[in-house]
């Protein structure tokens, strides 16, 4: 009775292996049924339940990223079947764009492509370890070469691409970019186009400027193309003469308190207002009394804090303001004086700053100062603003109405043509996606 049930078990146990060795290697056929053929070149379930898993990790992270700056889901979806439909489509088009490539000759790269792609791959790959190095092993006692050698171990363990892989996949997408160059070589823009784009943008511009002015100079300030000019508007360029970041903490520690202090005050003001009947209102007068006086005094320093600031720079800011009156070529006094990064950087090293009237993305007093200039050529006294002394120049006017076509030509031209060219490829690859015989089995994932 004991050896039938020792036998018993011991061919459980041989059934329970086989049946382990069975899930293994019905897994291993599972995951290799295709699921995308396209013209003879197939995906299996494997590759693509792992781009799948890949793309929803990926579309998780963004919409939490954008709740956490926006407090709202991004959108992007997490579902395996939509997520499906996505990578398939996705991978169709890949697969006949490269076997489009191969017969029209232009799956291999130039020399120059070649070299461009291998120095894309190697500084991607090599900021992927400078991540690893400073992110997952920022507490590794290794340096150097044996840091970097954790770092590639590191990599590989946890499935990270490999720098021939990013060669691989960069070779493949100019292969894909030439082929695209290729399909689109003929695609042009016409005046007649540019002229009806540029009527339209000018209308929907006037609109928009119409209704808030400030935007324009913020668009243009901001390098943006503006198709349309409000009334009021010119350039104005400046001088800024800034103090130090020594009297910068000084004002911004006496500004903190005086900030405080207010604080103190309103809480006082409260208690007063909403005494209970009873109340000391002789003490709680004293206390408004005595948080008005901490006010002031706190006052008094930011002021002397500033006046500090101000005067540190004055001579300086009234030197460059004599030097502008005598005729001294004023960008010659930007090079040498100014505080400002704007007036250095286009556009605002070309043309200046826009402004008008109530223009609300500069400080009041810079605005005030930049439109009391009479005529073009004007150059303010040091003006006191949140840094420093504004010595600002008018000049020139910027006329009202919408941009003309030559202004625009070259920009308008380019972006129009790019338009052109992704609409017109997008036609051709579904052409090439149609004649293709493409056969997909998405059931076989079981989303």
């Amino acid at each position: 009775m004991q050896k039938k049930a020792l036998l018993a078990l011991l061919m459980a146990c041989v059934m329970l292996l086989s049946g382990c060795a069975l899930i293994v290697t019905d897994t291993e056929k599972d995951n290799a049924r295709i699921v995308l053929d396209v013209n003879g070149e197939t995906m299996t379930k494997g590759s693509i339940d792992y781009v799948v898993d890949y793309t929803i990790e990926q579309n998780n992270y963004y919409n939490n990223l954008y709740y956490q700056m926006l407090g709202q889901n991004a959108g992007y979806p997490t579902d395996p079947a939509t997520v499906l439909d996505s990578v398939l489509e996705q991978y169709t088009d890949m697969m006949v764009e490269n076997q489009k490539a191969a017969e029209m000759g232009l799956n291999t790269l130039s020399e120059e492509d070649k070299a461009a792609v291998q120095a894309d791959a190697e500084a991607q790959y090599e900021e992927l370890m400078v991540s690893i190095e400073t992110s997952y092993l920022a507490t590794s006692e290794n340096e150097g070469d044996a840091l970097r050698e954790e770092a590639v171990a590191y990599a590989q363990a946890n499935g990270y691409a490999t720098l021939e892989d990013m060669v691989e996949s960069l070779t493949e997408e100019k292969v894909r970019e030439n082929l695209k160059a290729e399909a689109v070589k003929d695609v042009t823009v016409t005046d007649e186009e540019l002229e009806e784009e540029l009527a339209v943008r000018v209308s929907t511009a006037k609109v928009e400027y119409t209704e808030t002015p400030s935007d324009f100079g913020f668009d243009v300030n901001n390098g943006t193309t503006a198709y349309y000019a409000p009334a009021g508007y010119r350039y104005v360029k400046q001088v800024l003469v800034e103090y130090s970041e020594e009297h910068k903490s000084a004002i911004s520690e006496k500004r903190g308190a005086l900030t405080t202090a207010e604080a103190g005050l309103t809480a006082a003001k409260n208690a007063l207002e909403n005494a209970e009947e009873g109340a000391d209102t002789v003490q709680l007068q004293a206390d408004v009394d005595a948080a008005q006086a901490v006010v002031d005094t706190a006052q008094a320093d930011l002021d002397a804090a500033k006046r500090a600031a101000y005067d540190s720079v004055y001579v300086q800011a009234n030197e460059v303001y004599e030097k502008a009156l005598a005729g001294e070529d004023f960008a010659t006094l930007i090079e040498n004086y100014n505080d400002d990064p704007g007036m250095n950087s286009e556009p605002g090293k070309t043309h200046g700053y826009a402004v008008c009237a109530d223009y609300i993305y500069f400080e009041d007093e810079f605005v005030t100062a930049a439109m009391a200039l009479e005529n073009v050529g004007d150059v303010s006294a040091p003006t006191e603003g949140g840094y420093g002394y504004y010595i600002i120049r008018y000049e020139s006017d910027i006329p009202e109405g919408g941009m003309d076509l030559e202004s625009v030509r070259e920009s308008l031209t380019a972006e129009l043509l790019v338009e052109k060219q992704d609409a017109h490829y997008e036609e051709v690859l579904a052409q090439w996606v149609e004649e293709a015989d493409v056969k997909s089995y998405p059931e076989k994932m079981g989303y």
